[in-house]
């Protein structure tokens, strides 16, 4: 497991910090190999019943590394950030996030997946792919539409613009926004609560919540991981992205 993933196992519950707060918590490609592997393991322990997902210092997740991104990108549903939106996707056991500060792209969108996300007032949320010259990811055009409805989706999608934790909590990405000083500690309690239910009545309840019968899910993330690496190619998203990094430097 790559140093930039930290993983604690204790009492039933998987805490999983992301671990760059250099970069507020980017995601590299070896990052999405090493996550998409600890699931599909952690699935299958029984000795895990809960994971819990978090940033290290004061950030959620910024999303990808852009530079990383340029010289790894995704070319096809095969790659490595893909797959592992599947096993996000296809994991079994309860999934929960403690987000503040924040949660961008990758960060905002793998919370679709989660099936409790505490966050902070002050969190800010951000889906930039227009922006980027590009289209959403993570199946989150079939998900986001679905729990914040098709008008408050469609904004926040087509205008690319950050957005607080209300909103995100109206949106449906939040279930409830918690003291930015109880965050952890108060996931920490629920994540252990959660684990000390009845394993089998707790993962049957989730199969039955996320039912996915026609593999809808499944073919939104092939589909929009298809056009996706076909923009990300061409000269648009390039010029956005490196036009984005200039910014930041």
């Amino acid at each position: 497991m790559s140093e930039d993933l930290k993983v604690a196992i204790a009492d039933g519950v998987c805490e999983v910090q992301i671990a760059r707060p250099q970069t507020k918590n980017s995601f590299l490609a070896s990052m999405y190999a090493d996550f998409r592997s600890l699931l599909e393991r952690v699935d299958a322990d029984d000795a895990v019943s809960v994971v819990l997902v978090h940033g290290q210092g004061e950030n959620f997740s910024s999303g990808n590394d852009l530079r990383d991104f340029l010289e790894n990108p995704p070319t096809s549903p095969q790659s490595v950030a893909i797959r592992f939106m599947h096993a996000l996707h296809g994991f079994t056991k309860p999934l929960m996030a403690a987000v503040d500060g924040f949660a961008v792209g990758i960060g905002a969108t793998m919370l679709l997946h989660c099936d409790i996300v505490y966050a902070t007032a002050s969190a800010k949320f951000l889906m930039p792919f227009v922006n980027l010259a590009l289209v959403p990811e993570a199946g989150s055009t079939l998900l986001l539409p679905q729990r914040a409805g098709l008008r408050l989706a469609s904004e926040l999608f087509y205008f690319a613009e950050a957005f607080d934790t209300e909103v995100a909590e109206r949106a449906g990405l939040v279930s409830r926004i918690v003291p930015r000083n109880e965050l952890l500690p108060f996931a920490r309690k629920r994540a252990a609560l959660l684990a000390s239910k009845p394993v089998a009545a707790v993962r049957e309840t989730k199969r039955l919540l996320r039912q996915d019968p026609a593999g809808a899910i499944v073919d939104r993330i092939d589909a929009e991981a298809e056009i996706f690496c076909k923009m990300l190619q061409e000269p648009p998203a390039q010029a956005a992205i490196r036009g984005f990094m200039d910014e930041k430097k």
